[in-house]
């Protein structure tokens, strides 16, 4: 017994989008929430570098073998 308001899969209705939705760029937004932004962002950032920097360091070492 279907409805107008149903959708498939028995999922609910959308609801209205948000008036005061959040900026959708770093830039945009301000800089409290910037830097909060990089302190969690930093650690994994950093990870992911060194990752790379080691992987292209094996990189060379197979180059020059």
């Amino acid at each position: 017994m279907a409805t107008d308001g149903d959708r498939p899969g028995g999922a609910p209705p959308p609801g209205p989008k948000p008036t005061d939705s959040p900026p959708r760029r770093f830039a945009d937004l301000p800089a409290a929430d910037q830097l909060r932004a990089v302190e969690i962002f930093r650690p994994a950032f950093e990870r992911a570098l060194a990752r790379r920097r080691a992987r292209q360091t094996a990189a060379e070492h197979v180059k020059a073998a």
